[in-house]
């Protein structure tokens, strides 16, 4: 049964991670090549602790604990997916209780590096503004506006709302004007998923593996 939970938890994380990047591409007034950086970098932020997850079940179990540690700390601060990921947390918490765990130094040492480098991953999006608004014309044509005249505030101040606004407006032959508070940069996305590698490169070598590390998996099969 601990292997068959541990495969669906997987899954699901994996799942969490696609369904939050697609629903925020959705929901967005912006165009895509305004949100591309921004999706790319929530889907590495996302997929981190079910990555971490499957480490821990192909031999570094130590990982469950770092895996639901940073689950948890996510769902905390995207308060929308926190339904899901924090009892996904809770269930990799409790994969890592019953695995038998050996070396609570690596494991505590996995999770204080996934978490510092996890939580970098995440601020590191919110820590300088970046506003732009959008001009839809009649045509179909959209103008991203200069900074200069978007009339908002930028600069290294903390944001993690990217509260959106549209309405139309009276320039000649605009019918829609788009504003977001702070979008992501390539910049921005492309620290962030080097944050995510690190935490996950740095967490698989200090958890090690454990010659325990195949009884949830066999468990599983066993089912």
């Amino acid at each position: 049964m601990a292997g068959r939970a541990a495969r669906l938890s997987l899954v699901l994380g994996y799942v969490v991670a696609a369904a939050a990047v697609t629903l925020r591409a959705l929901g967005s007034q912006i165009p895509v090549s305004l949100s591309l950086a921004g999706d790319i970098a929530f889907v590495a932020l996302l997929s981190i602790p079910p990555t971490l997850a499957l480490f821990a079940m192909r031999g570094r179990p130590n990982l469950f604990a770092a895996a639901g540690v940073l689950s948890i700390t996510l769902g905390l601060g995207m308060w929308v997916l926190s339904p899901v990921i924090i009892p996904l947390g809770v269930v990799w918490l409790w994969m890592y209780a019953r695995s038998k765990p050996e070396g609570i130094l690596r494991a505590l040492g996995a999770v204080v590096a996934v978490w510092v480098l996890g939580a970098a991953a995440f601020m590191v999006l919110f820590v300088h503004l970046d506003p732009r608004c959008i001009d839809t014309y009649a045509d179909g044509t959209v103008q991203i506006l200069p900074l200069g005249e978007t009339g908002m505030e930028s600069g290294w101040m903390w944001d993690a709302s990217g509260t959106s606004t549209g309405g139309s407006v009276s320039k000649p032959g605009v019918v829609m004007s788009s504003c977001v508070s702070d979008i992501v940069t390539w910049v921005e996305a492309g620290v962030s998923v080097a944050f995510a590698a690190a935490a996950l490169g740095s967490g698989r070598v200090i958890a090690g593996a454990s010659k325990f590390a195949t009884e949830i998996v066999e468990s599983g099969n066993a089912d």
